[in-house]
């Protein structure tokens, strides 16, 4: 349970870096009447933001890991080839889409 967890943590907060680096802008712009300008981020304020990133992400995938250890479903017997390989195919789907519902609310506040 402690290695499964630790996992989690470990493989979403890497998928959540490379997802920030996709997503957290790393320039804003300013509009002052007529006139727009481009401003970068320094560095520093850069990394910060993708580390803020990549901690909600781990965060959210292990709250979600936690909870699917903890459900505690027991195996069914019988051939559930298909059955599984649907059924986990839905469910990182659907961990997926929850995962970049709370990346995209998190960072736009």
């Amino acid at each position: 349970m402690e290695r499964f967890l630790l996992k989690t943590a470990l493989y979403t907060f890497l998928l959540g870096l490379a997802l920030g680096l996709l997503l957290v802008p790393d320039s804003f712009t300013q509009i002052a009447g007529p006139v727009k300008s481009v401003v970068e981020l320094p560095l520093r304020d850069y990394i910060l933001n993708l580390l803020r990133f990549a901690v909600r992400i781990a965060l959210a995938g292990l709250a979600l890991g936690a909870i699917w250890k903890w459900s505690g479903r027991e195996r069914q017997q019988g051939p559930s080839f298909a059955r599984s390989y649907v059924k986990g195919f839905a469910m990182t789907a659907a961990a997926l889409a929850i995962l970049f519902a709370l990346a995209t609310v998190l960072t736009i506040v």
